[in-house]
């Protein structure tokens, strides 16, 4: 059953601005679950905290893609300079095969 486990989000209803973000676990199959409230409790001073739950990578990403969907960015902008960095480095293979094809030898920074 483990295997159909699903983490999704969305903007809240009604949370003009997207100030809240409604977050959901269940299972599909033939015996549907689906998760309650998650329950804190207090904790000691200096005590290990476990994780609530652990996921595999694909239900992570599908989470991630649903709060991009929602209007959440990383706070540290690393998004966006993963993707500037994949096309810095397209463009310096593309200006190397220019290059080596025109017979300009290429020039290092």
């Amino acid at each position: 059953m483990i295997e159909t486990l699903q983490f999704r989000a969305r903007q809240a209803p009604m949370s003009f601005g997207g100030d809240r973000v409604e977050l959901y676990a269940f299972c599909k199959g033939e015996n549907p679950l689906r998760s309650e409230p998650l329950e804190m409790k207090t904790a000691e001073p200096y005590m290990s905290i476990e994780p609530f739950c652990t996921v595999e990578r694909e239900q992570a990403q599908t989470l991630m893609d649903d709060l991009w969907l929602a209007g959440l960015r990383p706070s540290e902008g690393s998004g966006s300079a993963g993707s500037l960095k994949a096309t810095q480095n397209h463009l310096a293979d593309l200006k190397a095969i220019l290059w080596h094809k025109l017979g300009i030898p290429e020039r290092k920074p």
